[in-house]
């Protein structure tokens, strides 16, 4: 349909920037269609805005051409029999190249609104707001852009709390907390399928708003949250017997969790709880609560790799991140695990100026860490080792090859392989030559050679390997 490819994640299109905004419109009705047009150009100058009619050209498939848009437009109601916006958002989570899906509804129907949220909409808008509310606030906090006047005091979280707090009686934000607590009785045997997506917007949406709507962790005081991840909410607490404060991770185990996933998170605590290492983040406890299952780890305030690499860093600090994060690494290895996640973000500080590797909620031991079809994208795209792209079995040289893209971004601002879709990210993984560093970083050259060889048999074998030929260099 449209030449064009760009990933939605890697769009030009910023607030002061010159790139203009692309969206489409998914709307049984035409009147509905062209007021959406009319508003977003309004309000984005020289924004391009296509429409789509459901009942005339059907479900959009994979080859629609997702990445040339920004933003999806998405409404509930699409004037199909035995469809509607919830099942073509189930069928979107199939796409690698979907855009941010924003659900239009005719109604604030907390049930419909939770449901889309959780089969991955990034926000909703109501259609009878669509002339009273600013476009942009709603599109930039689902592209997760900041505006100058964007109102991040709104979020989708706090709108959604709103809204169940109203629907079950409770005071609004302006009178105070909630009434609804996850711990009462009465809860359990709620069946009306409204009231367990109330449950989840308290929960798990608006735990960033009023701590977790008095969610209680035996032994521990939530201070305030973090942030809240694809697998888990993450809190400030602090430790009853001796104050230390730690960082909690929450995952609730509503009546429609996922298995495998609360799997991936407890299993986080089995691998990592055995080791006491300087560079791995040390875990204190798991267990389950009435209503979710926790981990207590330490808190590390001094930020993470990801904004370090940001602000440059010089050849001697990512040798010295390097030399930490593979003697972490050959830790864990000798434990027999493979992290299958490394990346910046999961690289944290301590004060000390020394890396702490985290977030090990989808490692797996060395002997089982065969990846099948439905977990090919655990993982992060821009840092997956080749094998890990073909989903071939792995080892802890996989965790090498990504160690091998996260030093070639310390040591040069950009990641060596790159493309406008996952598609393209992972090709390049695969058949992508390994870049050259610029000459005033060539003696680095065979570290990174050693570590992004596409054959893990010509990789670095281990992360004393590494370690070596680290220290060969240094004497050289």
């Amino acid at each position: 349909m449209h030449g064009q490819a760009r990933c939605f994640w890697r769009s030009p299109f910023r607030r002061t920037g010159t790139a203009v905004i692309k969206v489409l419109i998914i709307d049984d009705s035409r009147v509905v269609r062209k007021m959406m047009v009319e508003a977003i150009r309004a309000e984005f100058s020289g924004a391009a805005a296509d429409e789509y009619d459901p009942i005339i050209q059907g479900f959009p498939g994979q080859d629609f051409g997702w990445s040339y848009y920004d933003i999806v437009f998405l409404d509930y109601n699409l004037g199909l029999s035995g469809e509607d916006g919830l099942t073509w958002l189930k069928k979107f989570r199939g796409f690698s190249d979907m855009p941010p899906v924003i659900i239009l509804t005719d109604e604030e129907r907390i049930n419909i609104i939770v449901k889309a949220i959780k089969l991955g909409a990034k926000d909703y808008m109501l259609k009878k707001d669509l002339k009273g509310i600013s476009l942009s606030t709603v599109v930039y906090r689902a592209l997760g852009i900041e505006g100058e006047d964007t109102d991040w005091t709104s979020t989708v979280e706090d709108r959604l709390v709103e809204v169940a707090r109203a629907e079950l009686g409770g005071p609004t934000v302006d009178g105070g907390e909630a009434t609804v607590r996850m711990d009462s009785e009465n809860e359990d045997q709620e069946s009306d399928s409204g009231e367990k997506d109330r449950e989840y917007v308290l929960s798990h949406r608006a735990g960033t708003s009023v701590s977790q709507m008095r969610a209680r962790v035996p032994g521990y005081r939530l201070i305030h949250p973090i942030a809240q991840g694809g697998m888990s909410t993450i809190f400030l607490a602090q430790r009853v017997e001796d104050d230390l404060e730690v960082v909690l991770k929450l995952l609730f185990t509503t009546a429609d969790h996922d298995d495998q996933m609360l799997r991936y998170f407890m299993q986080e605590y089995a691998l990592i709880s055995k080791l006491n290492h300087p560079y791995v983040i040390k875990i204190f406890e798991r267990a389950f609560a009435k209503d979710f299952a926790y981990i207590a780890m330490e808190y590390l305030a001094a930020g993470n790799l990801a904004a370090r690499i940001r602000k440059n860093l010089s050849q001697e600090k990512s040798c010295a991140y390097l030399r930490q994060m593979a003697e972490g690494l050959g830790a864990v290895h000798h434990l027999g695990i493979v992290h299958r996640d490394l990346k910046p973000a999961n690289v944290l500080f301590r004060h000390n100026d020394t890396v702490a590797i985290s977030d090990f909620g989808v490692a797996q031991f060395a002997a089982a860490s065969h990846i099948n079809e439905k977990d090919v994208m655990i993982g992060s795209p821009s840092y997956m080792s080749p094998e890990q792209c073909k989903r071939r079995p792995i080892d802890p040289r996989s965790d090498l090859y990504s160690l091998g893209i996260i030093f070639y971004e310390m040591l040069t601002g950009t990641k060596p392989f790159g493309g406008k879709t996952v598609t393209e990210i992972i090709d390049a993984h695969i058949r992508t030559p390994i870049p050259r560093l610029p000459e005033a970083l060539g003696r680095y050259q065979s570290l990174v050679d050693g570590m992004l060889a596409k054959d893990p048999s010509d990789r670095f074998q281990s992360a004393a390997e590494l370690i070596a030929g680290m220290e060969w260099i240094a004497r050289d």
